[in-house]
């Protein structure tokens, strides 16, 4: 007798479960869920900070948007005057903008989490050569995720995230990114 009643119960079980599943796959095949469209891509978070290192190569304004530098892609490099490794890296950063600076990419430095005065003091922007961009409180890098110095973001010009690339740059980062603005020239 107990085998029998175990038996319905698990046969009542089961009918339940294809119910359900019959119904919700009938459901889901006329009816759209809201809020299920999504775009994996991320867009880049829009910013408008002091600027405290002019570039030759870019407008001299007191203030500078994302929008405004996306005309192309961006390389946003969060960096600060107290990191070490980031005073360590910026000739390489120097020498890719000066190789690309005439064509296809621009280069932002947002230093986060520092001043003005410690940025002139450490030396890093007193011949800056690409623009050097202030984000005091730090808002902007905890905007974009970055939990530790440096940080660098590729941006595309549609606005959108290409890549992040986290500690100091390496060659094999700036190979990818090279790679990525040869990319653009080629579908076109």
């Amino acid at each position: 007798m107990k085998n029998k009643t175990q038996i319905i119960l698990v046969a009542v079980i089961m009918a339940i479960l294809t119910a359900g599943f019959v119904f919700f796959n009938e459901y889901s095949k006329t009816h759209q869920v809201e809020g299920t469209d999504f775009d994996r891509r991320e867009a880049a978070k829009e910013f408008n900070l002091p600027v405290i290192g002019k570039s030759a190569f870019l407008p001299s304004e007191a203030t500078m948007s994302l929008t405004q530098a996306r005309k192309k892609p961006v390389l946003v490099h969060f960096w600060a005057s107290w990191c070490t490794i980031c005073r360590e890296e910026k000739p390489t950063l120097d020498a890719f903008w000066e190789k690309h600076k005439d064509e296809d990419i621009v280069v932002l430095g947002l230093a986060s989490f520092d001043t003005k005065e410690a940025m002139d003091d450490s030396k890093l922007i007193a011949k800056p050569t690409f623009t050097v961009l202030l984000d005091a409180d730090g808002d902007i890098a905890n905007a974009y995720k970055v939990s530790a110095l440096p940080v660098s973001v590729l941006i595309g010009a549609d606005g959108y995230i290409v890549q992040r690339f986290m500690g100091t740059l390496k060659t094999y980062d700036f190979v990818a990114i090279e790679n990525y603005l040869d990319s653009l020239k080629k579908s076109h």
